[in-house]
């Protein structure tokens, strides 16, 4: 008889756990300040809700660059020695609104949720008209980066956006790339003085 036959009896098969979770709604990492990131994890699989909102269970985790290691090392900010532990919370996003939202309390249900849901807790992922960044995705490192986080779970909503900052990477890869080969450009990057005095 086959050894493998016998062993067949005491195979287990468990369910999935959150390991198994794909990472495809979560982005890898947001910057919060020079030398800082703050690294995501997906837990769960997108859970859609009503009225055009879904959410998905993260975990954050903070690194900031350590110098004299050379190596980004888990720690928060006022952590003297590094640590492992996460913050748990819940990405949610409306792709037809262009609205995010980050929550770390748990509502079990969406009217709960909806309920306790506050003006200043919904991020735009899109800056409002009237504003002078009009129509721009809300993607700087100040705001939380909520654009970024979004996207994630809404990719085909969030395709204009990218081609705004790719279209802006771009421009910045060319204006290195002239002042590598013409440092005598780099006067374009330097404020001009009016009567000794910065504009």
């Amino acid at each position: 008889m086959n050894p493998l036959l016998l062993t067949l009896p005491f195979i287990v098969i468990t369910p999935p756990t959150d390991f198994y979770v794909t990472q495809t709604n979560v982005v890898d990492y947001i910057g919060c300040g020079t030398g800082c990131r703050v690294y995501f994890e997906q837990l769960t699989p997108v859970e859609e809700l009503s009225m055009g909102w879904k959410r998905v269970k993260i975990a954050k985790r903070m690194f900031l660059y350590n110098r004299d290691l050379e190596k980004f090392e888990q720690r928060g900010f006022r952590d003297p020695e590094p640590s492992t532990g996460k913050t748990i919370g819940w990405n949610y996003a409306n792709c037809s609104s262009e609205k995010f939202v980050y929550r770390s309390f748990d509502h079990k249900d969406f009217a709960s949720w909806f309920r306790h849901l506050k003006d200043n807790d919904v991020q735009n992922v899109y800056y409002p008209k009237g504003d002078q960044k009009q129509g721009q995705p809300v993607y700087e490192t100040v705001t939380g980066s909520p654009f970024q986080q979004w996207s994630k779970l809404c990719p085909n909503e969030a395709k204009r956006g990218y081609r705004f900052i790719e279209k802006r990477n771009k421009a910045l890869r060319l204006m290195i790339k002239m002042i590598n080969q013409d440092p005598s450009v780099d006067h374009l990057l330097v404020p001009k003085k009016n009567n000794g005095k910065t504009d």
